[in-house]
Parts: C-alpha cells; structure tokens; sequence
C-alpha cells in the first residue's frame, strides 16, 4: 500500500475508523447514508445510536412519489384498471405469476368504508383501509361462513407420472373464491411490497403502506426431511422424464445450497475433478467453495447430463416432487434444513462446520436456527450437569411417593 493512503478499519456494522475520526453509515433500500464525522474520542455506543434513530427515521418516511412519473390521463381510474396496465411490466419476471395473484388479492377486499379496494383509485387508497384489508387477511372467519373472496384465476396442470401410472392434465375453470384459512404472514407481506411497488411506479405516495401495521415475519424452526422420504422421492424421481427435476433435487439434497444459488451456478463453477463447487452469493451472504464428497458428484453428473442449468420454476418443481411423495406440508427448499439435521444429529458435525456448508455470514445465524439440533453438545452439557440432585432421588423418597399417589 502507497504511504500516506489513509486507513479505514471496520470496527462494527457500518462504523469504520479512519486517520481523521469514524466514518459511520446506514444502509436502508439499498442506498447508502452517511452521518456528520465523528471524532476519534467518540464512544461507540453513541455512534449506533445515531444508526438507530436515523434507521427508525427512514423508516417512518414516506417514499416521494416521482415528479412526472404518472401516466398522463390515468386519473380516477381505478386500481382494477391500472393493475391491467402494470402487469405487463413485470411480466418477464420468474415470479410473475406469484406477483400477480399477489396483487389481484387486493381487488376484491374490502376497505375501512366496505368498498372494495379493487374500485377505489390508487390515491384514494388509506392507510385504515390496508389495516383492516390485512387484519381481515389474519382473521379465521366464523364456521360455517365464507372466507375472504379471493381473485378468480384459471388453474393448469399438467399431465405427469405418479409409479408408472399417467395422471391426465386438467383446467380448473371454476376456482375457489373463497376459503376458511388465514392468509399466511409471508403472504400478507408480499402482498404488501407488490402493493408499494405498483404505487410507486404509479407515481402515488406510498404514505397508506409505509404507515401500515404489517405483520412481522414469526421466526420458525427449521423442519427437515428423514432420510428415507429423501430416498423415496429420488427413486420415484428416477422413473420419470423428468430429468432436469431429479438433477436439481439430487444437487440440493446433498449440498444443502438454496435454489437460487443453484440457479445462479454455471458450468464454470462446478470443478468435479477437484471436487470444488463455487457458490455464488445469495441473500446478501457472500459467495463460498464446498468441497463435494462422493454423493456430490454424483449429482452433479446427473445434473450436468440433463443440462438443467439456469433460472428454473420452483412451483412447477415443489408440483413434481409432491407427485414423487414428497410431505405436502414441507417446502423442497427445507432440503437445505434435512442436510444440516442429518449432519448435525446423526454425523456429530459441530456448528461452526455447518455454517460453512450452508454460507452464513455469522456463527449466530447458524447457533439461531440449528443450535437445537446440536445433539452431541446437548449430550455432553447434559452428562457433564448429571448428579446435581443427587439424593433427592433416593429408593425411600420413590417408595413414599409411589405409596402417596396410590392412595
């Protein structure tokens, strides 16, 4: 390094050290805020005060509509008829499909005045109407009644092979509109964003959003997949055309990489001589190499002979997997889940070597979601606290108190 360059040090999230003070940062969608320069004597306490406030702030802060952006002769239409107009634009999406049933949702519920949203214009929208819009979302209807309407929308499924048996394609041509269930928190929330994002792009200021109570996503505990389901599905997976399926299945349920690393892999990156696969980055987390063992390898072959490279359907996936025996009730990215169950419950992996297989950016995140499957740590915190009632337990005490429920 040239002398005199000056040196920035990271010494928390965001805060840097340099020769002149700290250099002290907020990240919020994506872009970048810088507070007023701090002295070399600033404690760091005061520092992430400042990146709470200033996240808090921004938060809180409506996103200003762009100046000019509105469609000249769009107003008092409605947000049925400009949802026609902006699907178009986000046609060429993977999930297009999602984002759209998504968006359509909204259509016809009904807001704080009991008029449906879908016949409101999209600045006429309030913050009260998307409350009760999601809390009607969360709430169970009473037995007996119908349930939220839903947008009508035409099912295809396409013909597959179940065990050698041909199941027929069909159209549902009269779907459900209604139904008893609440609208999952994951749901609610992505209606909610594709929601801001249609306003924004209609140049309307996203205040009724921005201010809305939208659920926080509840943390949950990752459920894995046995061993012997994983087998059935690829054997069954095997007997079908579906090759490019049963190699993307095959690589996921030895690797323990999510889907979209998987998508984002190229033939560059995958060195089997070496048994090296370089995985891209994904969820903010940085790209990482995992040495591939022997079943490894032999799922990428297959995966190579089908040339399943690329952005692939995770709907149409999850579909041919539940067709193989796959639970319904789990998601195929849980395979992620079962590689880190089985290594850590059965294999005696410690954590640490987990959280490089699966490419966390902390050892806390891995700790978080994966401590309690941590068996061979449990073991031994449990063997090394045995004893510490000893005597309480004696055969007196036992007899006495078997004697006392007896009577």
């Amino acid at each position: 390094m040239p002398t005199g360059t000056p040196v920035k040090i990271r010494i928390a999230n965001q805060i840097f050290r340099t020769p002149y003070g700290f250099d002290v940062r907020v990240k919020h969608k994506g872009k970048l805020y810088s507070a007023p320069a701090y002295a070399k004597d600033t404690p760091l306490h005061v520092m992430q005060q400042w990146q709470l406030d200033k996240k808090k702030d921004l938060a809180l802060a409506p996103l200003e509509p762009a100046v000019g952006h509105a469609v000249a002769g769009t107003a008092g239409q409605t947000l049925a008829a400009r949802l026609d107009t902006f699907f178009p634009q986000i046609a060429g999406r993977v999930s297009y499909k999602a984002d759209r049933s998504h968006l359509r949702a909204w259509l016809l519920a009904k807001g704080a005045d009991g008029v449906v949203i879908g016949a409101k214009t999209p600045a006429a929208i309030t913050t009260a109407d998307v409350n009760v819009v999601i809390a009607a979302w969360r709430t169970p209807p009473p037995a007996g009644t119908p349930g939220q309407p839903r947008a009508v929308r035409r099912i295809t499924v396409t013909a597959y092979r179940r065990h050698g048996k041909a199941i027929d394609g069909y159209a549902r041509t009269t779907p459900t509109t209604s139904g008893p269930l609440v609208v999952a928190i994951r749901t609610v929330r992505h209606r909610c964003r594709l929601l801001r994002e249609f306003l924004v792009a209609e140049g309307v200021a996203t205040t009724a959003i921005d201010a809305a109570k939208i659920p926080a996503v509840e943390k949950g505990h990752p459920v894995g997949v046995d061993l012997e389901t994983i087998r059935t599905v690829a054997k069954a997976l095997a007997k079908t055309d579906w090759t490019d399926t049963y190699g993307r299945y095959l690589v996921l349920n030895t690797t323990a990489q999510r889907p979209t690393q998987l998508m984002r892999a190229v033939p560059s990156d995958v060195k089997l001589e070496a048994k090296l696969w370089i995985v891209r980055s994904a969820k903010g987390a940085p790209a990482h190499t995992i040495t591939l063992n022997t079943d490894m390898v032999k799922a990428w072959r297959v995966f190579i002979a089908a040339n399943a490279w690329g952005v692939y359907d995770t709907s149409l996936h999850a579909k041919r997997l539940r067709a193989c025996d796959w639970p319904a009730a789990v998601r195929p990215y849980n395979a992620r889940h079962s590689v880190a169950q089985d290594a850590l419950q059965s294999h005696d992996v410690n954590l640490d070597d987990v959280q490089g297989l699966l490419g966390h950016t902390t050892p806390q995140m891995t700790r978080s979601a994966y401590g309690p499957l941590a068996l061979d740590r449990q073991r031994r915190v449990s063997a090394q606290i045995d004893g510490r009632l000893k005597g309480v337990f004696g055969p007196r005490l036992v007899k006495k108190a078997a004697t006392a429920a007896r009577s």
